[in-house]
């Protein structure tokens, strides 16, 4: 094959095409929101207008496979992005496959990633939440302050 030609679709391609360049979009984007040293309140009235900011621009095409439909801030420091995988239905799909290859590199991004350092100072709930083209729920992905300190 030519090494510059497209790759067939698979799903393991899938997973990895720019999978990291959405995380640090979404680290950057809370880093530039946070600050250190505030109350729970304080970082949830962040990490609400953080959400606010983002959802104007969305839905959000990442790339031909993912979109960004929307990002909730919960209280108790919780951040949810909820993501759509256009290509992936479920019933046809394996979707435990796909889980399995997300949730490592989504614990390793959050709990290494200089750009998560705010996140985790402040102790910050992230949560991955995907569904499939039809809206329906495939899985969430939820790092906990508890995993940072591993």
């Amino acid at each position: 094959m030519n090494p510059l030609e497209k790759k067939p679709w698979t799903i393991k391609n899938f997973l990895k095409r720019e999978f990291f360049v959405i995380l640090a979009v979404i680290g950057i984007i809370l880093i530039v929101q946070l600050f250190r040293g505030k109350s729970t309140s304080a970082i949830h009235e962040e990490l609400l207008e953080s959400a606010n900011k983002l959802n104007k621009d969305c839905p959000i095409t990442v790339n031909k496979d993912i979109r960004l439909d929307d990002c909730i801030a919960y209280p108790n420091n919780e951040m949810q992005w909820n993501y759509t995988l256009v290509n992936v239905q479920k019933g046809i799909s394996n979707i435990d496959a796909i889980k399995k290859i997300y949730e490592p590199s989504i614990i390793n991004q959050a709990t290494s990633n200089p750009s998560y350092k705010i996140m985790r100072d402040n102790k910050v709930t992230l949560i991955y939440y995907y569904k499939d083209k039809d809206g329906k729920y495939l899985f969430d992905i939820k790092v906990t302050p508890e995993q940072y300190s591993k």
